[in-house]
């Protein structure tokens, strides 16, 4: 009798970044209740959860992190053991603020702030892609193109809570990022043995 075993792995630590709270507390509210086929636990500051990816159980802590300026000085420690970041900012702005503000803070802002902790891989994140089809400013394809070659981002994903579209996508890609990561690393490391 064959024995499906699995393999246990380190946990994985996604952390939220990006200008707007609302918008990440809306994904991972979502996240939580599409999450049917992982177990998850909610503690105050973060979730934790397990799921099963290509026969190993992988455990993961999704991390979201304070935007204000009056975190600017101690946000970083939330960055600590981070695996992976994932960097949001709305698609579409439906107010009279600066359209791009939040996109552009990812290249003047986020990605500066992080890479002074860290060299973890990072996902861009576009929220509310439901506002897409509405008569407003939005960024173009070519600029998000841009950033994420500039940046060095592993990808570019858009999403959209109210529509349930691509938030388990967010996370799986996150974990999938990092399991190849930690696989090319240890045939490194069985070569140089």
């Amino acid at each position: 009798m064959k024995q499906n075993k699995q393999i246990r792995q380190k946990q994985i630590k996604i952390t939220f970044v990006g200008d707007n709270n609302k918008q990440r507390n809306g994904f991972l509210q979502q996240f939580f209740k599409l999450s049917n086929n992982c177990f998850i636990q909610v503690v105050e500051e973060y979730i934790e959860g397990e799921c099963t990816i290509n026969n190993q159980l992988v455990s993961y802590k999704l991390q979201d992190t304070p935007c204000q300026e009056d975190y600017d000085r101690i946000r970083h420690l939330y960055y600590r053991e981070t695996d992976i970041f994932v960097v949001c900012y709305q698609v579409v702005d439906l107010t009279n603020a600066d359209i791009k503000q939040s996109f552009n803070n990812i290249r003047t802002k986020w990605i500066p702030e992080i890479r002074q902790y860290s060299n973890a891989p990072i996902i861009i994140l576009g929220t509310e892609s439901e506002l897409l089809h509405t008569p407003a400013l939005q960024i173009q394809d070519e600029e998000i193109t841009e950033l994420v070659r500039d940046v060095g981002a592993q990808m570019h994903i858009i999403s959209s809570s109210k529509h349930k579209y691509n938030i388990q996508l967010v996370i799986h890609q996150a974990l999938h990022i990092i399991l190849n990561q930690r696989e090319t690393t240890r045939k490194k490391c069985k070569c140089c043995k």
